[in-house]
């Protein structure tokens, strides 16, 4: 067998499982929610329920970077699954140049800039916000 044919199958070879384990990973964990703000871009950061009986609001920097790098994990969708019910908790972001940006969630669902996606942890992330922000 020549080199040339051996590299070539090598590569493949490599490309192939590269796939599948991409597959997997995304199956498992489910998708990202695109188009994230920034932490650094963020001044403040509001969590409330959606019926309005308690808000809090976020301005320290760090604050603002904990909350963003462990809420937007517990936000992973998946591609096939249903949307379901109405929003529960609201969550405002505040950028530097005043514009917002609002993601509601409930049990099952996100909307993210207007767009319902299916959650692939169902709970987690209505049960964290809860714990850590609105229920203190």
């Amino acid at each position: 067998m020549k080199a040339s044919t051996i590299i070539k199958y090598f590569i493949i070879s490599i490309l192939a499982i590269a796939f599948f384990t991409l597959c997997f990973f995304t199956f498992v964990q489910g998708f990202p929610l695109s188009n994230q703000p920034a932490a650094s871009s963020i001044k403040e950061i509001t969590v409330s329920y959606s019926d309005g009986s308690s808000t809090v609001s976020i301005t320290d920097a760090e604050e603002i970077a904990t909350f963003m790098y462990g809420a937007f994990p517990l936000c992973n969708y998946r591609i096939i699954g249903t949307t379901e019910g109405d929003a529960y908790i609201d969550i405002v972001y505040i950028l530097g140049d005043g514009s917002s940006v609002t993601m509601s969630v409930n049990d099952s669902t996100v909307w993210w800039y207007d767009k319902a996606y299916p959650l692939m942890d169902k709970g987690s992330i209505v049960e964290a916000l809860e714990t850590l922000y609105l229920n203190n």
